[in-house]
């Protein structure tokens, strides 16, 4: 009967769906290194057709986070994103992420979308770090060199005095 009433009625299918799951948002990293957090609503009709065999409603989540996840990634600066969401719903429907499902997306609507972790910025102070340790550690061994080379002449001085006692 359910099958019967949302093929005639759609039903609204939150994605991710946090009844089911810990998770809250979709996070997918833009080119940029920018974390975006995305929630959608997806609404689907059953295909009576496909009604036995076909995939379920966590099929459909499941594909339709992969594709919110990947049309983030393939952005080349959150801005895109943010500055037009339907981005990501377009690219999902456009890969009929409902195939050899019971449902068929009617329209995936992005309900919320928020900027997380900079990864890009983090990854750059840490590589500034690391070159940091790398010039202090070049640092110490060029001032080691030079108390070597101090020491030495100290010695060469003490050794010529010598001589020139000895002389």
């Amino acid at each position: 009967y359910a099958a019967v009433q949302t093929s005639v009625n759609p039903k609204v299918i939150d994605c991710p769906d946090t009844r089911r799951g810990s998770r809250s948002t979709l996070d997918g990293v833009a080119k940029d290194g920018i974390q975006l957090r995305a929630r959608a609503r997806v609404t689907v009709r059953t295909t009576l057709a496909q009604l036995i065999g076909g995939a379920t409603e966590d099929t459909i989540i499941a594909r339709v986070g992969e594709g919110i996840v990947s049309a983030i990634g393939s952005c080349e600066s959150h801005k895109e994103v943010l500055a037009n969401p339907m981005l990501i719903a377009k690219a999902v429907l456009d890969k009929s992420r409902d195939s050899q499902t019971a449902f068929d997306i009617v329209s995936i609507d992005i309900a919320d979308i928020d900027v997380g972790d900079n990864g890009g910025a983090r990854l750059q102070a840490d590589q500034a770090e690391a070159d940091t340790r790398i010039a202090r550690a070049h640092a110490e061994e060029s001032r080691a060199r030079a108390v070597a080379v101090e020491q030495e002449m100290k010695a060469r001085t003490t050794e010529n005095r010598a001589l020139v006692v000895l002389a």
